[in-house]
């Protein structure tokens, strides 16, 4: 199924990504995106996160493609790094994940357009960007970012907010927006 799921951090150590990934790939799923940060994990969006040393991450990646059986999963490799470490050090980690056996590349919340541009410019591959209203990554138009070089972009919580407020109004209440 043209599904890709959300695998936070692996749900542990090497071999607990291990079992998710053979999980997530008898489910069906085409694809999930797992990240660099400690367990438990934060939005991407939000700050005070802390992230698993390189290594953990690579072991982990490289233990999910030892147990991966179709050829057609795809990987996809998040690194939280910029709110961390920064821009050069997320850079750097997207490509260890690469080199590790990640397919995708996917380094969450860059703030600004000439951050986005940058990721897709230096490195290689296919890549994902997440696109969260709210959050701290400047929304872009779907052929802005391909223009770019992104190929696949997420847009979490637009169908939570539309059922949301679809229900509210067919419960006659006004949907509430926080801010």
């Amino acid at each position: 199924m043209p599904i890709v799921a959300d695998a936070d951090t692996g749900y542990g150590n090497a071999l607990n990504a291990q079992t998710a990934a053979r999980a997530f790939e008898r489910a069906g799923v085409a694809a999930f995106h797992l990240e660099d940060q400690t367990f438990p994990k934060r939005c991407g969006h939000y700050d005070d996160k802390s992230l698993v040393p390189v290594a953990e991450m690579v072991s982990k990646l490289k233990a999910i493609r030892d147990a991966l059986q179709d050829p057609d999963f795809v990987v996809i490799a998040r690194t939280d790094a910029i709110a961390v470490e920064g821009f050069a050090a997320a850079i750097d980690r997207a490509s260890a994940y690469l080199a590790a056996g990640a397919d995708v590349s996917f380094v969450e919340a860059p703030t600004a357009e000439a951050e986005i541009a940058e990721i897709a410019k230096r490195l290689p591959g296919w890549k994902l960007i997440n696109m969260f209203e709210g959050g701290k990554t400047p929304l872009l138009p779907v052929s802005r970012l391909q223009a770019l070089g992104y190929h696949l972009v997420i847009i979490p919580s637009d169908t939570q907010r539309a059922a949301i407020k679809a229900t509210a109004r067919a419960g006659g209440h006004r949907a509430v927006r926080r801010r």
